[in-house]
């Protein structure tokens, strides 16, 4: 997806939502991710973080990141500018049905591994070692269904979502050699930054 386009989606997008939320004056929850938190290097575990540890570092991010950023930016105006409600919902590394390795790349690999065993293709992972907090596609619904049935204003601007706690790639792998048929052609090599990004990318939401 091109630079311009995320940024129509995203910011200009959003835009148009807050302001049809200001005049008609509904609640507004809206999707951002843990990437705000910026590209902080980890060892296997990452520490776990707050919804205030935002630490946004100009030139350090993705085009998607610095998106998410700025669309939380444009929401916190339009909350103290014109009391819009409006709540922020950052997800860690998520997965489920459609998430595909054409548009998400390595970010799809629980996906693309159980698709892979189940068509008879043998799948390697490496850096298993690694931890990560996964949340699935029905919790991240879930989480939206919540937030909209409260009663009453947000009590807060953000809220993190996640797995509840960073797991090892290993513990995901176990659970498709197990559950999935033909998990077995799934291979897990030890090590860490399965990523391999040096590090960067991987996080624990509180």
């Amino acid at each position: 997806i091109s630079p311009l386009r995320q940024m129509e989606v995203g910011i200009l997008g959003l835009g148009n939502i807050l302001e049809l939320a200001r005049n008609r004056r509904f609640k507004t929850i809206f999707c951002s991710s843990g990437a705000v938190y910026g590209w902080r290097r980890s060892g296997l575990s990452p520490p776990p973080l707050r919804e205030d540890a935002v630490n946004y570092s100009p030139g350090s991010l993705s085009i998607y990141d610095s998106v998410k950023f700025a669309s939380e930016r444009l929401a916190a105006e339009y909350r103290d500018r014109f009391d819009v409600d409006v709540t922020a919902l950052r997800f860690s590394a998520t997965f489920g049905l459609g998430k595909s390795m054409e548009i998400h790349g390595p970010q799809s690999l629980i996906n693309s591994a159980i698709e892979d065993v189940l068509a008879g293709r043998d799948v390697i992972w490496r850096g298993v070692s690694q931890r990560n907090d996964f949340v699935y596609y029905g919790d991240i619904a879930g989480a939206f269904l919540k937030m909209s049935e409260k009663h009453g204003p947000s009590r807060h601007p953000v809220y993190n979502i996640g797995g509840g706690k960073a797991r090892s790639l290993r513990a995901y792998g176990k659970a498709i050699q197990e559950q999935v048929p033909g998990g077995t052609r799934l291979i897990m090599e030890d090590g860490g930054d399965y990523l391999e990004t040096g590090g960067f990318g991987y996080v624990q939401l509180d």
